[in-house]
């Protein structure tokens, strides 16, 4: 929890999101979370996969071609640069708008 008691939420770009099997463990300087994929689109320059977490959020991940090609019902790792992650409070994201 953060000060006051306020929730923690993580941000991130969808772009910097990446896939992986859970065989290979996260590089140096990355975070991950395991999901199951619920959705998988062909898009033509790469896929773009929906991703359901454990406790039931969801992520959207895009790739490209030449990442390893994953279907539903597969378990993935949802990973990330710490760096690309940004921290706020659950309540400020009412406050936020898409610039």
């Amino acid at each position: 929890k953060l000060a006051g008691g306020r929730k923690p939420v993580v941000l991130l770009r969808p772009e910097k999101l990446s896939l992986a099997g859970t065989n290979t463990p996260p590089a140096a300087g990355q975070n991950s979370l395991t999901g199951e994929v619920s959705e998988a689109i062909y898009l033509g320059s790469g896929s773009k996969y929906q991703v359901t977490l454990r406790d039931g959020s969801v992520a959207i991940v895009r790739s490209s071609l030449e990442a390893t090609p994953f279907s539903i019902g597969d378990t993935v790792d949802l990973r990330w640069s710490v760096v690309d992650a940004k921290l706020l409070a659950d309540d400020d994201r009412a406050d936020m708008t898409m610039t």
